[in-house]
Order: C-alpha cells, then structure tokens, then sequence
C-alpha cells in the first residue's frame, strides 16, 4: 500500500475520532445543562409550593381569627370594641392580601375548564363541595361590612343593627372555610408531588442518558483512541530500543561494536582496578576470509562472521565483552583473567572452539583465526594502549602461521617504540629537509 493511502485513510480516522469526541462532548453538555436547569426548576417549584402552603397556612388562621374576633366583638363590652374591631379589620386586610395573592400565585381561573377536575386547585376554589372562592370573598366582605358598621356606631354617624352582619360570620362559615383551606393545601402538596415526580423522572433519564453516552464515548472514542496510542507508543518504544541496539551493536553479528567499545572500556578498567584484578584484551582475527569471500561470495563470508560471533559467545562467560570492529576483526574484553597460565589455557579453547570446522550450503570451510592477548595493568593502564598492544600480539601471532595466538611483551614494546621512534625522526627529516638524492628515477 502506497503512502498517500495510507495518509488518507488514518487522516479520515482521525477527524471522524475528532468529530465524534467533539459531538459527544456537546451532548454531555446539552444534558447537563438541562439536568442543570431542570434541578433549578425544581427547587423554584418547591420554593414556589412552600410559599402557596405557608399562604394556606396563614389564611386557615386568620379565617378562624376573623370568626373569632367577629363573635368577640358582639358579645364584648362597649369599651373593648373598638381594639376588637382594630384587629378584626387588621386581620380581614390580612386575609384579602393573602387570597389576592394565592390567586395570582397559583392563576386559578374562574372560567377554567379544570375546575371540572375534582383533582385541580380550580375545583377546590370555584366548585363543589368545597367553594372556597365563595366563602373567602363572603369572609372579606362580610368583615369589612361588619368592621364599617361598627365604626359608624363608634362616630356617631349611624347605628349597627345586631344580628344581619354577624349571622354570616358564625362557625359554619369557619368550618367551611377552614375544610376548603385544608383540601386546597391537599391540592397544592399533591400538585407538588407529581409535578416533582415527573421532573425526577425525566432528571433520571437525562442522568441515564448522559451515563449512556459517556459509556458510548468510552467505547467508541476513547478505548479505540488509547489503543492507537498504546499501540503507537509501544512502536515508538520499540523503535527507541532498536535505535539504542543498532547504536551499539553489529547489525550483522549482533555482538558489541566499537562505539559501545570506546563508552565501555575505562569503565571496565576502573571497575577491574578496584577489585584489584587483571583484565584481558584478545582481539581476534580471521585468517583465510578474503579468501573465503573470494571464492564462496559474501554470503559465505557474512555466515562465517555469524559462526564465528557464536562461538565467542559460547567460549566466554555472560560478565565478559565480546565485540566486532569490524570486518573479520574481532576483540574479547574478558574480565577477573587470572594469571598467565589461566589466560594462556582460556585462550586455546577459544581458538579451538573458533577454528573448528564450518559448513555452509554443503561445504566446509577452516576459517582459522590468530589472537593477540594484551593484559591490564601489566602491559598498559589504559583502553587506547591495550588495544594497540594487543594489535601488536595479533601480528605477531599471524607471522607464526595463523591458528595461533601470542602475548604482548617487551619485545614487541621495544619493537613499537622503535617503529615510534623511526616515524618521529622521518617527521623530522622531512620537516628539515634532511634526506638527500643519490638515485633519481627515470620515466
């Protein structure tokens, strides 16, 4: 599949992944919002309802006080009157207002067609049996027109005829009044109660609804969303640690290569100078693999590199360092070595486990390989001079015949620092032009 296609497709995926988190976001949002304002509704309904029975409650008192003060103020002596008026007219303006106000507060209308429901707040006001609509404005004007002809019997403009007023203030009137206030604050708790209840079940089916759709996006947004970025991280992971592997390994051998060489080295020096031991550089070389490439191709060389990075493996414990330099040039780091006769015997069997015969694709090769051995901190203290002493014994073990290996010594010392010595003052001759001419070549 091309790379274009495959662009499309995963930009598709991500603006439908886009578009379906920002829908279910808006729905979510939607819903609490209207889970916000249907809670603000109901509690302004409850407030709204305590207020109506808090003014039932009230106009049940002042009906029986009006009933009251009214008898009272008949029955009461000529100097009591006029403060039992006082409070009757007190109580009967308190009574209009509150009735003035449940009107208004719960818009009962006369007129309405509900008042035919025996379950509605109309039926309790404008119908039977209860016509509390009649008896309330019957107790306001059958109040004021009682409180009116007392106060013209308390000015002098008039008389109050005892008996027409007072007969339509009695305890009748009270009953009534008090039975119509008691179904109308029924009316209203029950109004309450399913007007609540139906609020409350639709808050649940919006909380079930947005729970629906929270679960919905869990499912079909963010599981897959986390999956993709699980699984992206984990490419991400495991390309970080081929990068990390490939830094420091031979892609072919899968052993250390030099980079992880030259970061490791003095670190494995210091750790053997602490322990106080002796660390031994073997760096290895093959002897015919020019000629095994030259005559079984490249294939054959690669897998006799592989065999050979084996074998290292299987002759060296897991603490040791096995690495490629590269080509058919190999190097063992082998840590705690022991003394001489223990380096000199390991280093046989490594050999001897390399040089054994291989076959490829039906034929046996003899790679044969020689060793160089240089040990710290006997021949050098450093990572750089081990290396390069060890080179050293390499060759000298290859002018042996191959299949060999050799120690560094102080003959091979004496040789380097010869060979130093010799490049120093050919340095110098150069740069003070001391050779002189005595053969000049014709062409």
């Amino acid at each position: 599949m091309s790379q274009q296609p495959v662009q499309t497709v995963s930009g598709k995926l991500i603006l439908l992944i886009k578009a379906g988190y920002w829908l279910a976001l808006l729905i979510i949002a939607a819903m609490v919002i209207a889970s916000f304002i249907l809670l603000q509704q109901m509690m302004a309904t409850q407030q709204h309802n305590h207020t109506l029975l808090d003014i039932v409650s009230t106009q049940k008192t002042l009906s029986q006080r009006i009933v009251f003060l009214a008898g009272a103020t008949g029955a009461g002596s000529r100097d009591k009157q006029p403060a039992l008026v006082s409070a009757l007219k007190q109580a009967t303006a308190e009574f209009e207002t509150n009735y003035d106000l449940l009107l208004d507060q719960t818009g009962a209308d006369p007129q309405s067609p509900a008042k035919l429901d025996p379950k509605s707040i109309e039926s309790v006001l404008f119908a039977k049996p209860f016509h509390l609509d009649y008896f309330s404005v019957g107790l306001i004007a059958n109040g004021d027109r009682l409180i009116s002809a007392y106060e013209s019997q308390f000015s002098g403009n008039g008389g109050y005829k005892g008996g027409d007023e007072r007969v339509n203030l009695d305890a009748s009137v009270a009953n009534a009044t008090l039975s119509g206030y008691a179904a109308l604050g029924q009316r209203i708790t029950a109004d309450a109660d399913d007007r609540s209840e139906k609020l409350l079940a639709l808050h649940r089916t919006l909380f079930y609804a947005t729970i629906g759709v929270i679960i919905l996006v869990a499912l079909f947004i963010f599981r897959p969303m986390s999956n993709a970025i699980l699984r992206k991280t984990h490419e991400l992971i495991d390309a970080r640690n081929s990068m990390a592997f490939i830094a420091v390994h031979d892609g072919l051998t899968g052993l250390h290569n030099r980079t992880f060489l030259t970061d490791h080295f003095d670190t494995l020096i210091k750790g053997t100078h602490r322990r106080r031991e002796r660390l031994a550089v073997v760096q290895l070389d093959l002897d015919r693999f020019k000629q095994i490439n030259d005559t079984l191709g490249h294939a054959a060389g690669d897998y006799v590199l592989v065999v050979t990075a084996q074998r290292m493996r299987d002759s060296c414990r897991a603490s040791d360092l096995c690495v490629r330099l590269g080509g058919d040039e190999f190097v063992m780091i082998l840590g705690g070595a022991g003394g001489t006769e223990d380096i000199n015997m390991l280093a046989r069997r490594i050999l001897a486990h390399i040089n054994e015969p291989i076959v490829f694709q039906g034929t046996t090769i003899l790679p044969g390989a020689s060793a160089g051995i240089a040990v710290y901190p006997i021949d050098a203290d450093n990572a750089g001079d081990l290396l390069v002493h060890a080179d050293l014994a390499l060759y000298s073990a290859k002018k042996l015949g191959g299949g060999n290996f050799s120690f560094f010594s102080e003959e091979l010392r004496r040789e380097l620092d010869y060979r130093k010595q010799l490049e120093h003052d050919i340095k110098v001759a150069i740069a003070e032009r001391a050779f002189q001419v005595y053969f000049q070549p014709q062409v």
